[in-house]
């Protein structure tokens, strides 16, 4: 992970030989401003501009949409928002400073990994299963999402077998299900029985 940037804090009272309107809204300064990103704002103009909120006593400065040389102040937690750096735990959304577990394009807290729908929590060496962009333990993961063997119904978590009955339809079975099945549908037919006179 790249160093983090120091986060700055400039606040100042009265303009001396700065500029005499604020770089956000060209309005001339008057009271409290901010000197930053090499000039000066208004107090209530510096702000973060993904979510409004005035930054002047921390913020973090990043290239603007026009690229760099033209800076942008960003709150915490819009900066680490922009480096996928949150925890998705829903329980925690903090910024995740230490290490951290990935997972569906998603970070974690190393103690807030846990399943989706409990509050198992997986330590390194435990399994997880994706899907669709969730965590789940075994135990949830076999009961909303694991596909189900066509002759069984159980789920199937290992190898299967996959039968195309047509363009709409496909089947998955169990290896030793599908060998059950052939077998029965195999044998020889058993000769009428014949009444005895």
């Amino acid at each position: 992970m790249a160093a983090e940037p120091t986060p700055s804090s400039v606040l100042s009272a009265s303009p001396s030989s700065e500029p005499t309107s604020c770089a956000s809204c060209a309005k001339p300064m008057s009271g409290k401003f901010v000197r930053a990103l090499g000039t000066i704002f208004h107090l209530d103009c510096f702000t973060c501009p993904d979510c409004d909120v005035v930054v002047a006593d921390k913020f973090f400065a990043v290239d603007g949409p026009d690229g760099p040389g033209r800076q942008i102040p960003l709150c915490e937690r819009d900066y680490f928002q922009r480096l996928n750096l949150l925890c998705a735990n829903p329980t925690c959304g903090m910024p995740v400073r230490t290490s951290y577990i990935s997972a569906c394009n998603k970070n974690y807290h190393i103690n807030h990994f846990t399943c989706s729908l409990c509050p198992t929590l997986f330590g390194p060496n435990d399994s997880y299963y994706e899907h669709e962009g969730e965590v789940y333990c075994r135990a949830h993961y076999v009961e909303h999402c694991a596909t189900r063997c066509a002759e069984c119904g159980d789920a199937i978590m290992a190898q299967y077998i996959e039968v195309n009955r047509n363009e709409n339809s496909d089947e998955f079975w169990h290896p030793e299900c599908w060998t059950n099945r052939r077998n029965l549908n195999n044998q020889a037919p058993i000769a009428p029985m014949r009444p005895r006179l």
